[in-house]
């Protein structure tokens, strides 16, 4: 296929090195990032192989319906165990809008 160009955008999210300096101490922060990057490698390949072998035995379409149940019972699990954090000061916003004012 001629003008095709398929990029991976696997290693461009900051925000898990954020996560992972806050939650793991310096001295353990390379190996945390390592199993994290070696895992998402590794199921991006299982993935892949899995869906097209769901694919083959029965139809694509199963895979929307595999998607929907995990988001079920992710949204069920995080329902049940999930405690958001307190807040501990709530600032009150006020909006005011002036019309400008007209000499005449």
């Amino acid at each position: 296929m001629e003008g095709v160009k398929i990029e991976v955008y696997q290693f461009k999210h900051p925000f898990w090195g954020v996560a992972i300096t806050e939650i793991y101490k310096r001295e353990v922060q390379a190996r945390a990032k390592s199993i994290l990057f070696v895992a998402q490698l590794i199921g991006s390949a299982l993935t892949l192989y899995f869906t097209g072998l769901k694919a083959d035995t029965w139809d694509w379409r199963v895979m929307f319906y595999n998607i929907g149940d995990v988001g079920l019972v992710v949204a069920l699990l995080l329902a049940k165990y999930y405690k958001p954090p307190k807040v501990i000061k709530q600032y009150k916003i006020v909006i005011t809008f002036h019309a400008p004012v007209q000499k005449i």
